[in-house]
């Protein structure tokens, strides 16, 4: 195992007892429901909250992605999410035998850890393993040289910030995020410290 893999490994490990803990410890989050206070019905907040992002990169490697999501609330100020993605991405300059770009199907899943401050804005430190597809050179034809494709495992630990804005008493809101791979693994399509901006919506953040 690489030096890489290995501290993606402990981070995500660590990361993961934290969880844990803060979870088992938590008394300030309540649970979905109702409750009935001096005859006054009121909805009690659920600690879990639910959206997705889309997300895009333009230069040498685009590429568009869908990442569903599921969170929890582990607090008020702090809270972890599931994320599912798939990716899909094209080289500009990197051509096939036939003289076509080159495409990508990417997919993979990622856990986030989120920093509230305030409710309008957020950290976050976000392990994931991705399945890439990367272009691997295969010879030359009259278009020059061309590529196929082969497929590899990417660890990533991303870093950012974003921002959360309500629609009014909605329960649903937009988010906007920026994140830079602090891995920089060899088999990532990214360019080292290339910021990745994603947009999404989430109901009951």
């Amino acid at each position: 195992m690489n030096m890489k893999k290995l501290i993606f490994t402990l981070l995500l490990a660590v990361s993961i007892s934290s969880f844990v803990s803060a979870q088992d410890g938590n008394t300030d989050v309540q649970s979905g429901g109702t409750t009935n206070i001096t005859g006054i019905t009121a909805k009690k907040y659920s600690p879990w909250f639910y959206g997705g992002e889309f997300g895009f990169m333009l230069g040498d490697y685009s590429a568009v992605s869908v990442t569903p999501q599921v969170g929890y609330k582990i607090s008020n100020q702090f809270s972890t999410i599931l994320k599912a993605g798939y990716s899909y991405g094209w080289s500009s300059d990197l051509k096939d035998a036939s003289g076509s770009s080159l495409s990508y199907n990417q997919y993979g899943a990622s856990l986030t850890f989120r920093y509230t401050p305030i409710r309008q804005f957020y950290m976050m430190l976000e392990p994931a393993y991705y399945s890439y597809e990367n272009a691997v050179a295969k010879g030359v034809n009259i278009n020059g040289v061309y590529y196929d494709k082969e497929r590899v495992e990417v660890p990533f630990i991303f870093l950012g910030a974003g921002a959360f804005q309500p629609f009014g008493n909605s329960g649903w809101g937009a988010t906007a995020e920026l994140k830079v791979d602090l891995l920089n693994d060899d088999n990532s399509p990214y360019a080292e410290w290339n910021p990745i901006f994603s947009i999404g919506a989430v109901y009951g953040f």
